[in-house]
């Protein structure tokens, strides 16, 4: 094997791939492959001085695994006298519940991105649809100043507090988008305190005329007369 090996492979080919596993490190891969993967490499050096003992292997693998799973192997405290089968089981054991919760994480941050996303979508439609200033058409009533109208007597075509009329009965033009503004529970309240003020203010009874007044002096005497 050794003599095939040197027949057909380039020369110094077992010092190369020596230092490609001594520099292999995990990276961005699974642990399983990249593990496979330096064992395979390991196997061609067989019968060559730059071949790594299962110890040494275990130990070049365990240096260089990603920094995400260095706590949770030095936390596993893996015993020394395990083989290298089962030590690479274990570690990837380890590994495969960090990718799990890697994949639920990530899953969790795209659920809230794409809610907050159609969230703020939301709000910015709503917003365009109420008050659109390079409009001259005025968009429709939201939820929040439909309730506030129906809590206060209000009018839903010219948008008015404390109105005697309805949309049906209302005479009043219709409003300009680009005056308008949303309505608020300040405005409800600023319309009922003007419409006390007016409802305080009572009329000021007739004074009926008094029966001899603008009369003739003559008439006027002839009453007098009469009545004494």
């Amino acid at each position: 094997m050794t003599a095939l090996k040197d027949m057909w492979l380039e020369m110094h080919w077992n010092t190369k791939l020596h230092r490609k596993v001594l520099g292999s490190q995990q990276g961005n891969c699974a642990f399983y492959e990249w593990a496979l993967e330096l064992q395979n490499q390991n196997t061609l050096l067989y019968g060559n001085t730059a071949h790594l003992s299962d110890i040494q292997l275990c130990n070049q693998l365990e240096a260089n695994i990603c920094d995400k799973l260095t706590v949770p192997v030095l936390r596993a405290k893996l015993t020394n006298n395990i083989s290298l089968k089962k030590w690479i089981e274990e570690v990837k054991h380890l590994d495969d519940k960090h990718l799990k919760d890697l994949a639920s994480h990530r899953k969790i941050t795209e659920e809230l991105y794409r809610t907050s996303k159609h969230a703020m979508s939301s709000t910015k439609t709503s917003s365009s649809k109420t008050y659109n200033p390079s409009s001259s058409c005025l968009g429709t009533l939201t939820e929040a100043e439909r309730t506030l109208l129906m809590k206060h007597r209000g009018c839903f075509k010219c948008r008015k507090f404390y109105v005697l009329h309805q949309l049906k009965d209302c005479t009043n033009g219709t409003l300009e988008a680009s005056s308008y503004k949303t309505l608020t529970e300040a405005d409800a309240i600023m319309a009922k305190l003007k419409t006390k003020t007016i409802a305080a203010i009572r009329p000021v009874g007739a004074v009926m005329p008094s029966p001899f007044q603008n009369r003739p002096p003559y008439v006027a005497l002839s009453l007098d007369r009469a009545f004494f």
